[in-house]
């Protein structure tokens, strides 16, 4: 036993002594310095092809787009190349996290959220938290979806209204002319009983959705948004009928008004925002809260639409105050606009 014991330390003392002389005989490392940009080719694209080797062009944010075509979580199940779907989920999310990394613009795409298929990979939208979700309506095959949902990249205005124009009355430090106004894109989307609407769109940040007044559109808003795109990724949806929007002679009623909304917000992707309701806009999104609740509207604001244009006759000052009535009776205000149409 006791010689057994010798025989043991002599072999492992010779291998540290082996791997010691063999560690000595190794050229220092060499450790490639830090960056967080791409460094550069030593040969181009063109020049590996002539010395028969395998051309390569590193991803950036120039050259390449990622596209994420429903990831989503009742897909996973449907899933057959991978022995478990764990394996399959890893692979998006590195991909997502490289994409993420190299700065690469992304477009993630789904069918309805609230079909079989399911929602996009939480992983994903946590990935890409102001990355817009292309939802598409009554459509398997991205690729053969003619309806506008799933569009192109949303054009600059110019391009979109296919003139420049220049603004009267000049304010100081806001766009003179539209084409100043680079970052605003013109956009559309189909609602589900085939109305196409058009919506603004500039900045980037939390979600910030104007819903215009009667007869008003995107147009009017262009110095808001150009102030609050500092901060926010702000929408401004024209109404059916109204602005940019197709003119049809159906859904013209608050209601349906309201369901564009939604629909408009599904479109986009979105899980929460702030609104602001100016007018009509304002009757529009009580009546978004009256059907679909308060899930997904942080924070909302009124502007220019009184609770009720008319004072009850039992109201205390304070209550018609509060509630901004104007009136006792529809005949008064009647009276009111015509003797303001008449010039008195």
């Amino acid at each position: 036993m006791r010689n057994a014991t010798k025989s043991l330390i002599s072999a492992l003392a010779l291998a540290s002594v082996s791997t010691l002389a063999v560690a000595q005989q190794r050229p220092a490392d060499i450790v490639s310095p830090i960056t967080d940009s791409a460094l550069t080719l030593q040969s181009t694209p063109s020049q590996a092809r002539a010395a028969d080797r395998v051309a390569y062009d590193k991803p950036t944010a120039e050259n390449s787009v990622m596209l994420f075509v429903d990831h989503q979580v009742g897909l996973m199940a449907s899933v057959r190349d991978f022995a478990q779907a764990s394996g399959y989920k890893a692979n998006v999310v590195a991909l997502a996290q490289m994409a993420k990394a190299l700065k690469i613009p992304v477009l993630l795409t789904t069918s309805n959220a609230q079909w079989q298929n399911g929602d996009l990979l939480p992983e994903l939208k946590e990935t890409f938290p102001d990355q817009p979700i292309i939802r598409r309506t009554g459509i398997i095959n991205a690729y053969e979806d003619h309806t506008g949902t799933f569009p192109a990249a949303a054009e600059p205005a110019v391009k979109a209204l296919g003139n420049d124009f220049t603004f009267p009355n000049r304010i100081e430090s806001l766009p003179g002319k539209l084409s100043d106004f680079k970052d605003l894109q013109i956009n559309t989307f189909v609602t589900n009983d085939g109305v196409t609407l058009s919506y603004w769109e500039a900045g980037q940040g939390k979600p910030l959705i104007f819903v215009p007044g009667w007869s008003a559109n995107g147009a009017q808003y262009i110095n808001v948004v150009y102030l609050l795109s500092k901060q926010y990724h702000v929408y401004v949806l024209d109404p059916r009928n109204q602005g940019l929007s197709q003119h049809v002679d159906f859904g013209g009623r608050i209601a349906r008004f309201s369901m564009d909304l939604k629909q408009f917000g599904d479109h986009l992707g979105l899980e929460t925002a702030d609104y602001v309701g100016h007018s009509m806009g304002a009757a529009i999104l009580w009546s978004y809260v009256d059907l679909f609740g308060t899930q997904g509207v942080d924070k909302v604001a009124f502007v220019d639409e009184p609770i009720s244009i008319y004072s009850h006759s039992d109201w205390s000052e304070q209550e018609r105050l509060e509630a901004g009535g104007t009136t006792t009776s529809p005949e008064r205000m009647v009276a009111c606009l015509h003797c303001r149409w008449a010039g008195q």
